[in-house]
């Protein structure tokens, strides 16, 4: 503690002189040291410190600001950045109406798209506002990150290790930098905010049909396809945490939370977690213990059926596209490498490329390696359009990929049961096959005896039309 003291002290101490040192520069000079800072954060924690240097941030806020937020984040994601700052501005509770409206101003591809903007500019945000992109960006980058370093080691095609892959290009991070906005954009407007009645929460959004009008039709197929890409990668980020805690709490063996995942019906209780959004599921993908992980997710579990995936889902495969129908070019990135439309283009017939086609089951494992991110140099590298797209082209159950339905349904029963007696006998904590050492036990006077580790009846399974989820919001 002494030490941690200290070099806080020292710390506080350096930047302090630097700030002096500063204050003595001309004002033009101190504009743009402050330019030159690599985040916000840094920004606050220097301006702050001196009344010479607040006074010339205060006067010269915007620029500053927009300055050191191009550098931070990059001019070209800019708009989505800022789409998905508004969206998390919307006055709580957030109705439907308040939805529609910032939607029927939503231009995704403003950029290219002839008249402004109806969104402020970002020279209007405050500091705190600034503080928050800041924030949210880092959660970004560390998935990004994490999604690339997964994918471009090895070469998906051949499985082959690919150590000297060629650097991600500005196109490709340009593009991924912009999906993971786009789900925490979608989060933002889409996740439950409805008032509880009777300790359920009512659904106060917009439902996966509706949302394909105002939301999904707003992008083109591949796009969308870049989104369920990055939601696939995103539950098996939080498969680790969820499914750690899944298997082993007792409370969630009692309310028989499943921990697989079906394409069709989606996993409500991992959806409910995705829609926290992206600083949510960093602290999960970092939790390494079992005891991080339960602290994390027990408070906040949720089910949520209509979701993003259920989105995704929602669509006809094959449907006709909207009116204003669909533009390859659409982002400057993608007017300078169109790796992302061909790939998508790849595995259609000529007369679909003008229908909704996206988040097919068929897709599964090109999801997984983001086919539709990627620059048309790299995928040539891989040899991706080598082959027959349907060589490539998922051929077991969704299911099947783990285990078989009825395999998972056996294991998770015979999980569920074992520690619901458990609970019976007031149990708590972390619990395993064969391994009862770390339930935690509480005194608890049942009809006819104490329950307790060493108890010796035969306590029964549930009743089978027994439902706990009915009374799960009583845990939170």
């Amino acid at each position: 503690m002494k030490a941690n003291t200290q070099v806080k002290m020292s710390e506080q101490s350096c930047e302090k002189n630097l700030s002096l040192g500063l204050s003595l520069l001309p004002i033009e000079l101190q504009i743009e040291v402050l330019k030159a800072l690599p985040n916000i954060s840094s920004l606050r924690s220097l301006a702050f410190t001196c009344s010479s240097l607040y006074r010339t941030y205060s006067e010269n806020a915007s620029s500053i600001i927009v300055n050191i937020l191009s550098n931070e984040l990059g001019t070209e994601i800019i708009s989505e950045v800022n789409a998905t700052l508004l969206s998390s501005q919307l006055p709580p509770p957030r109705s439907i109406a308040a939805v529609r409206e910032f939607l029927a101003e939503y231009n995704p591809h403003s950029e290219t798209v002839a008249g402004e903007s109806l969104f402020p500019n970002p020279a209007a945000w405050t500091l705190s506002e600034a503080l928050v992109v800041s924030d949210l960006h880092t959660h970004v980058q560390y998935f990004a990150d994490d999604f690339c370093s997964s994918i471009l080691t090895r070469n998906p095609i051949s499985g082959l290790p690919d150590p000297s892959h060629a650097p991600l290009s500005k196109a490709e991070k340009t593009r991924i930098y912009r999906v993971f906005y786009r789900v925490e954009l979608y989060c933002n407007l889409f996740r439950i905010f409805g008032p509880r009645v009777n300790q359920r929460s009512v659904d106060a959004r917009l439902a996966a049909e509706e949302q394909q009008e105002v939301f999904f039709d707003k992008f083109t197929p591949w796009e969308n396809e870049q989104l369920g890409c990055i939601h696939d990668y995103l539950l098996r980020k939080l498969s680790t945490a969820f499914n750690d805690v899944a298997q082993h709490d007792v409370l969630w063996g009692e309310f028989m939370i499943e921990d697989d995942d079906h394409y069709i019906v989606a996993n409500q209780w991992k959806q409910g977690f995705l829609s926290k959004g992206l600083a949510f599921l960093h602290q999960a993908a970092v939790a390494q213990s079992y005891e991080d992980r339960a602290a994390l997710l027990c408070p906040n579990l949720k089910g949520d059926q209509g979701f993003l995936q259920a989105g995704l889902l929602e669509h006809e495969a094959g449907s006709d596209a909207p009116e204003h129908g669909y533009n390859p070019t659409v982002f400057p990135s993608d007017v300078e490498d169109s790796g992302a439309y061909d790939a998508w283009r790849w595995g259609l017939e000529p007369e679909d490329i003008t229908k909704r086609y996206y988040y097919q089951y068929e897709n599964i494992d090109l999801r997984e390696w983001g086919y539709c991110m990627w620059d048309l140099s790299r995928l040539q590298a891989w040899g991706f359009f080598d082959k027959p797209w349907k060589s490539y082209r998922a051929e077991r159950d969704w299911v099947e990929r783990q285990e078989t339905s009825e395999q998972a349904d056996a294991r998770m029963k015979k999980s569920w049961d074992a520690r619901s007696r458990i609970y019976q006998r007031s149990g708590s904590g972390w619990w395993a096959e064969g391994d009862e050492s770390k339930i935690v036990w509480k005194e608890y006077y049942g009809p006819t005896t104490i329950p307790g580790p060493n108890i010796t009846a035969s306590w029964p399974a549930r009743n089978p039309s027994y439902n706990p989820k009915d009374g799960l919001q009583s845990y939170h």
